[in-house]
C-alpha cells in the first residue's frame, strides 16, 4: 500500500467533522485571500485545493479529500469537467495502477508471495549460519516487497518468523524476534522502491512527468535502487552485530525444513505459469530502454506504452484456463486487490499538477521565489540533498505519495530555472519517502509495525532513527556521489573478465584535454589548460596516460562563472553560448571587473569574487529588468548587456591568459598548448591562447566546439592512447567520484 489505508481514522463525531469543516474551509477558501504576486487568483486557488486535500489525507482519510479535490477543481481550480476526466480517470498512469493492483493480487492470491521468501531461507547455504540466514531471509522480503507491496510482505514475513520463532524457541521480547520484526519492514518498504511501476515510485514519477513533461528513464532508476537497496540491507546487518545484538545462539541448529509444513515450496502448474507471466511483465516493461528503436517489437511496445503492456497481460491471464478455471478472475482480484484510495489519490494529483504547472497559475514563478535565496548558488548535489531530507523528514508523518507530490512543483520549479537535471533530486524524494517506520502514520506498514505485540514502541524508536539516517546516507552515497558510475564500471569489469578484454580506467579530465588529438597531431610534452564547468586546470602533459596538475580552481570554474552570472543577467541556461553571442557584439571595458586572485605565484583558479563583482555592478548600474527573463535571443540585448558581458568575458579571459603565461615561464620546454572543456568554445579565448603560443614561438590545439563539451568519443580515444603505450588497469581499480582526489597514475600497470 502506498503510504495510509484508505480507512477513516478514528475520532470521535466532534473531532472528525471539526477536521472536515478545516479540509473544506482550506479547498475552498484559501482562494478567497489576495494573491501574492506573482501567484494568480486561478493559482491562490489551486494551492488551497492542494493544501485542503493534503490536510484531509492527514487528518482524515484518502478517498473522500481527493474526491472532493476533484470537485473542486471543476468549480474554482479552472478545469471543465470533461477535461478533468481526460486529465484524471482517463489519465494512462491512473490505468496502469489499477490493473498493476489487479495483478499483484493475482500473485498474493496463488501464494507465490509466501514460495518466494521460503524458497529462499530455506536454501543449503544458510544452514549453520545465523547471519547468512538473516540476511537472506530480509532479502527475500527486499523481493517480496519489490513484487506486490511492503503491507502484504511485512506480513508474510512476520509468518515465516513466527515459524523460526516457534522452531527455534525463542519467545516475545527475546532480543532476535525484535530485531526482525522491524527489520522485516524495513526490508519490505526499501524493497518496495525498486520497481519504479509500484504505488508510491508511480505516484511521484507521473506526478513529475504530468508537470515537466518530461520521461524518467525507469531502467536506469531500477539499476540505482537495486543498489541502494543492497546497501540498505547490509547496514541493517551492521546495525544488528553492533547495536542490537541479538542472542543468535538458537539459530545455529535451526531446522529450515521444518518452516514448511503445509507444502508451499511446492509449485503447482498454476503457479508456474503466474511466475512466468511476473517475469514477462519485467522484462516487456523495461525491453524497449534496451532493444533497437527500429525494431517491430520495440515500436509495439512504445505504441501501446507501459499501460497498455499490463492490460495485455492481464486480458491474456483472464482468457487463458488452466485446470478448468480461468487464471485470473477479474472480478474477484479487483475485489480483494485494488486499494481505491490510491487509486483516487492519483486521479487526483495529476490533473492537480498539470494545472499547478501552468503559466497561467504563477506557481512555479512564487516556488521559484521562495527558493532561490535559498538555493539560488546551490549546486543540483546540494539540492537532492535538501530536497531528499525533506522528503524523509516529512513522510514520517505523512502520506509517502502525499509527500512526493508536494515536492515535485518544488522540483519542477528549481531545475527548470536553474538548468538542473531532475534525476538527482527525483531519486532522492522516491526513495526517501519509503523510508517510512518512525511513526503509525508514516505509512501503513509502519502502522501494522507500531501495533506488532512482538515489537515494543521503546524499541522501535531506538532503532528506527538510526535505520531511518542510514538509508539518507545510503541513498546519498549510491545515487549522488556513485550512482551511474559505480553500475558502468562494474558492468565493464565484468565484461572484461568474461571476455578477456584489456580493463582501462578514464580519468574524464584527461580524455577532454586528449580530445584535441582526434582532428590534431598530439605531441608530448605539452601544456593543458582544461576550461570547464566543473574544472579550471592548468597541467603539464607528459604523456597521454600522465598529466600533472600544475594549478585547480579553488571554488567557482570558469565555466560555473559563466553559467552564473549568465543566470544573475537573466539569460537563458546555460548562459556561455549566450553571453559568448553578446559579448562580441558588446564593448568591453577593462577597468569594469577584476581580474580574480592574479596576486600571488601560483597557478590556481578562484573567479567567485567575479561573480560578486558582477552581481553588484548589475544591481548598482543596470535598469532593473529591461529585457526579456530569461533572455534567448541577441536582438533583444539593450548595449548596456552587451557591454557588461563583454567586459565580464574579458576579465574572464584575461586571468586564464595570465595564469597560463606563468605556467609556460615556469616550464620553458614547452611550445604546446592543448585547450580543451567546455569554455574553450569561447571566442575571445581561443583567439588569446593562438596569439599567446604565437608569439613564443609555438603553437595550440584544441578539440572542434563539438568536442568540448562530454562525449563519449573523447574517452574512447583516449582509453585507445592509454593502451597503445602498453597500459592498463587492474580489476581492483575503484570508482572515482567527483571531489574526490584523482591520482596522477589511476593505477596504471603495464601489460
Amino acid at each position: 500500500m502506498a503510504g495510509k489505508e484508505s480507512t477513516p481514522k478514528r475520532f470521535s463525531a466532534p473531532a472528525y467533522y471539526l477536521h472536515t469543516v478545516v479540509c473544506l474551509l482550506i479547498m475552498f477558501g484559501f482562494g478567497q485571500l489576495p494573491p501574492v504576486e506573482p501567484l494568480t487568483p486561478l493559482g491562490m486557488n489551486l494551492i488551497g485545493i492542494f493544501l485542503g486535500v493534503l490536510y484531509g489525507w492527514v487528518c482524515i482519510e484518502i478517498v473522500w479529500p481527493s474526491l472532493a479535490g476533484l470537485l473542486a477543481l471543476m468549480l474554482i481550480g479552472g478545469m471543465k469537467p470533461m477535461m478533468l476526466l481526460n486529465k484524471s480517470f482517463g489519465d494512462p498512469v491512473v490505468q496502469m495502477m489499477f490493473f498493476i493492483f489487479v495483478f499483484c493480487a493475482t500473485i498474493s492470491h496463488y501464494g507465490l508471495s509466501k514460495f518466494i521468501s521460503l524458497w529462499f531461507i530455506t536454501r543449503k547455504f544458510v544452514a549453520g549460519r545465523p547471519w547468512v540466514f538473516t540476511y537472506t531471509f530480509l532479502a527475500s522480503i527486499f523481493i517480496l516487497g519489490a513484487l506486490t507491496s511492503a503491507s502484504p510482505a511485512a506480513l508474510i514475513g512476520w509468518s515465516i518468523l513466527y515459524g523460526v520463532c516457534e522452531v527455534c524457541g525463542y519467545k516475545k521480547g527475546d532480543s532476535y524476534p525484535t530485531m526482525m520484526v522491524f527489520g522485516i519492514v524495513f526490508a519490505a518498504q526499501i524493497g518496495q522502491s525498486m520497481i519504479p511501476f509500484k504505488q508510491v515510485a508511480l505516484t511521484v514519477f507521473s506526478a513529475y512527468e504530468t508537470m515537466s513533461g518530461m520521461g524518467i528513464d525507469y531502467a536506469k532508476y531500477m539499476l540505482i535502487a537495486l543498489l541502494i537497496c543492497a546497501v540498505c540491507s547490509l547496514l541493517f546487518i551492521v546495525m544488528g552485530k553492533y547495536i542490537f545484538r541479538p542472542d543468535m545462539s538458537k539459530l545455529v541448529h535451526l531446522d529450515v525444513s521444518k518452516l514448511d509444513k503445509d507444502g508451499s515450496l511446492v509449485l503447482s502448474r498454476v503457479q508456474k505459469v503466474i511466475l512466468a507471466f511476473l517475469f514477462l511483465l519485467v522484462i516487456l516493461l523495461l525491453a524497449p530502454n534496451f532493444m533497437p528503436k527500429d525494431f517491430f517489437l520495440t515500436r509495439f511496445l512504445k505504441a501501446i506504452g507501459n499501460t497498455g503492456i499490463v492490460i495485455l497481460l492481464v486480458t491474456v491471464m483472464a482468457a487463458i484456463k488452466v485446470e478448468g478455471k480461468a487464471l485470473l478472475n477479474f472480478k474477484v482480484m479487483v475485489d480483494s486487490g485494488v486499494t481505491w484510495g490510491i487509486v483516487l489519490l492519483l486521479a487526483f494529483v495529476q490533473p492537480l499538477t498539470i494545472a499547478m504547472a501552468a503559466p497561467g497559475s504563477g506557481i512555479t514563478d512564487f516556488l521559484m521565489q521562495l527558493l532561490t535565496p535559498f538555493f539560488g548558488e546551490s549546486s543540483s548535489i546540494t539540492f537532492a540533498l535538501f530536497i531528499g531530507f525533506a522528503a524523509v523528514a516529512l513522510t514520517q508523518v505523512m502520506n509517502n505519495g502525499a509527500v512526493g507530490v508536494v515536492l515535485m512543483p518544488v522540483i519542477h520549479s528549481f531545475c527548470q530555472a536553474s538548468g538542473m537535471a531532475p534525476e538527482l533530486p527525483l531519486i532522492m524524494v522516491v526513495m526517501g519517502v519509503h523510508f517510512a517506520f518512525l511513526t503509525p502514520a508514516a505509512s501503513a506498514s509502519a502502522a501494522l509495525l507500531h501495533g506488532n505485540e512482538w515489537c515494543n514502541t521503546k524499541a522501535i524508536w531506538k532503532s528506527s532513527p538510526l535505520a531511518i539516517l542510514g538509508a539518507y546516507a545510503a541513498t546519498a552515497i549510491v545515487t549522488l556521489l556513485l550512482g551511474s558510475l559505480l553500475v558502468g564500471v562494474a558492468f565493464a569489469k565484468a565484461l572484461a573478465l568474461g571476455c578477456g578484454a584489456r580493463f582501462l580506467g578514464v580519468n574524464h579530465l584527461h580524455a577532454h584535454l586528449l580530445a584535441a588529438g582526434l582532428e590534431n597531431e598530439l605531441r608530448f610534452p605539452a601544456l593543458g589548460l582544461l576550461v570547464s564547468g566543473g574544472h579550471t586546470h592548468i597541467y603539464r602533459m607528459e604523456s597521454p596516460s600522465r598529466c600533472i596538475v600544475l594549478g585547480k580552481t579553488l571554488d567557482d570554474a570558469a565555466g560555473e562563472a559563466f553559467d552564473k552570472v549568465g543566470k544573475i543577467l537573466g539569460l537563458a541556461y546555460p548562459g556561455g553560448k549566450l553571453m559568448d553571442a553578446l559579448a562580441r557584439q558588446g564593448r568591453a571595458d577593462a577597468r569594469l571587473f577584476p581580474r580574480p586572485y592574479l596576486d600571488n605565484d601560483n597557478l590556481d583558479f578562484s573567479f567567485s569574487g567575479l561573480k560578486t563583482a558582477v552581481t553588484s555592478y548589475v544591481h548598482q548600474v543596470l535598469p532593473d529588468q529591461p529585457w526579456p527573463h530569461p533572455l534567448q535571443d541577441t536582438a533583444d540585448a539593450p548595449q548596456a548587456l552587451k557591454d557588461c558581458c563583454a567586459s565580464f568575458n574579458l576579465a574572464v579571459v584575461e586571468t586564464i591568459v595570465t595564469k597560463v603565461e606563468r605556467a609556460l615561464a615556469a616550464n620553458p620546454d614547452l611550445d604546446l598548448l592543448i585547450m580543451a572543456g567546455g569554455v574553450a568554445a569561447n571566442s575571445l579565448l581561443r583567439e588569446r591562447m593562438a596569439q599567446l603560443m604565437e608569439k613564443r614561438g609555438g603553437h595550440t590545439i584544441m578539440p572542434g566546439r563539438a568536442l568540448c563539451t562530454d562525449n563519449a568519443a573523447m574517452v574512447a580515444y583516449a582509453s585507445w592512447l592509454i593502451a597503445r603505450e602498453g597500459w592498463q588497469h587492474d580489476l581492483r581499480m575503484e570508482t572515482i567520484p567527483r571531489g574526490k582526489a584523482i591520482p596522477d597514475d589511476m593505477f596504471f600497470r603495464e601489460l
